[in-house]
């Protein structure tokens, strides 16, 4: 199926005049994980940002000797026989040599890598000694102190490598204090924003919260990267089945974190969240980000323009306004989405639109039956890949709706099942161990939710957290 949407030009006679063409691209690192490579002209600088804690100190390895190098939660030493969320001790004076001494050896090893992550686990279980307490007020200022400290020390041999890290989930919030971050200290923040608008439309309230926490990050003075995530089938499985076309607003996103400072952009894409052969499902989602990553001059408009040229020649017209009407649809989405959901496709695609992009499709149809060959080839997947989105479509809406929203810390997440507990509220919200999940009531009153106590799960139910000495999030 591959092969299918692979354009090579064919000539009999190749003329190439003198050329001198220095090219610098928009970032150092331009990553999509389902992307053509260089063709693409994706790649640049090696990507090295992935949870670490476990891979820097396995629990079989060191914990019989230095068990004071895991968690102390709830006042007991973290241990691997009961298992359970956990991170490292970053402020235990041993990890943070040993974490030296591992991040040297690496780089002398690789010398074409230029980071080395410190990203902690993918789950909570952060350390709650007053050691690290007094590192920082929450998992991300902790996880900043912990880069400086390392940082520091790699800067003495390595003074041109970096330390990064992930602000996602738990550490995702930036340091509620006011930081620094040493030289050589990089931070990459995941895109926990809405992704249905971009990032600094004053309308969407999600995205202002998240442009807001990110600039607090650039505050830091650390090195900016993002993890932005093209995975819209991960936790609502009917988006496999449904295209998404982001357009300009990636490369509003993009703009914007050029201007910020943002030098290293990889975005998760994966065939295991999209049902059958993902690529005429999401191949403008994935080839705008490229293009724009390289030419910041280009706008997404011009980049789908030249790739319908060449994939569907005479039909390259309806094919455009195909896919523009997907982005338009999106952009103009009246709802908002959540950290890892677009918003409900029944809004994003109503009747007037979807008649809108049949239209389109049966004029490319009608065109590319006179060409035949590979365009009318792409066409008819094009037209298959539409009609299973229609007819997920049409399946919702004779679905009762078994979703609701609901919000944790000003936060809105969609939950699919009819209860819930506290611990789930502290998982999806990235709530640390040390402080408390508040249920907040119609009225305004508030009350303290156990992390076994269960829920019924109420559209439109809020939570906050707060410390343990009633301190605001």
């Amino acid at each position: 199926m591959l092969s299918l949407w692979q354009v090579i030009p064919e000539q009999k006679t190749i003329k190439l005049p003198s050329l001198d063409i220095e090219h610098t691209p928009s970032f150092a690192l331009r990553s999509v994980w389902n992307g053509m490579g260089h063709r693409w002209y994706l790649g640049g600088v090696p990507l090295n940002c992935g949870h670490a804690h476990s891979r820097l100190f396995p629990p079989s390895d060191y914990y019989q000797e230095h068990p004071d190098f895991y968690p102390l939660i709830r006042g007991k030493r973290w241990n691997p026989e009961t298992g359970g969320p956990w991170q490292l001790c970053t402020s235990n004076s041993e990890v943070i040599r040993l974490t030296i001494e591992k991040a040297r050896r690496f780089f002398d090893e690789h010398p074409q890598q230029v980071m080395f992550s410190l990203s902690n686990n993918d789950c909570g279980g952060f350390c709650e000694c007053e050691a690290c307490a007094a590192t920082g007020s929450n998992p991300g200022a902790r996880m900043l102190a912990f880069a400086n400290a390392v940082a520091r020390g790699l800067r003495q041999t390595h003074p041109d490598k970096y330390v990064i890290f992930l602000a996602y989930w738990y550490t995702h919030e930036a340091p509620r204090e006011k930081m620094q971050a040493e030289p050589g200290v990089a931070v990459m923040v995941l895109g926990e924003g809405c992704h249905a608008h971009a990032l600094t439309d004053p309308s969407c309230p999600r995205n202002k919260r998240w442009h807001d926490n990110f600039e607090k990050w650039v505050a830091t003075g650390a090195r900016m990267a993002i993890y932005e995530w093209y995975i819209p089938g991960c936790t609502q499985h009917y988006w496999r089945r449904i295209p998404w076309v982001a357009e300009e607003t990636a490369i509003r996103d993009q703009h914007y974190w050029r201007v910020r400072g943002v030098q290293w952009i990889t975005y998760e894409a994966q065939r295991a969240y999209e049902d059958g052969d993902g690529y005429p499902l999401r191949w403008p989602l994935y080839y705008v980000a490229a293009k724009g990553m390289w030419d910041a001059s280009l706008s997404a408009e011009e980049i789908l323009r030249d790739a319908c040229g060449k994939l569907y020649g005479p039909a390259a017209e309806p094919m455009l306004a195909y896919y523009l009407t997907l982005a338009q649809a999106v952009a103009e989405c009246p709802q908002h989405g959540n950290i890892w959901n677009l918003p409900n496709p029944l809004a994003v695609y109503p009747p007037d639109t979807v008649g809108n992009l049949r239209h389109h499709l049966a004029q490319a149809q009608k065109i590319a039956r006179e060409d035949g060959g590979a365009v009318w080839e792409r066409v008819q997947v094009e037209m298959r890949t539409w009609s299973r989105a229609q007819k997920t479509l049409e399946k919702l809406r004779q679905q009762k709706e078994t979703s609701v929203n609901i919000s944790v810390n000003d936060k809105g997440y969609i939950v699919d099942q009819p209860t819930i507990t506290g611990a789930f509220i502290r998982s999806i919200g990235g709530i640390p161990t040390w402080e408390h999940v508040l249920l907040i009531g119609e009225d305004g009153t508030e009350r303290e939710i156990g992390d076994e106590e269960e829920l019924s799960v109420v559209d439109g139910m809020r939570f906050r957290s707060v410390g343990e000495r009633g301190l605001d999030k």
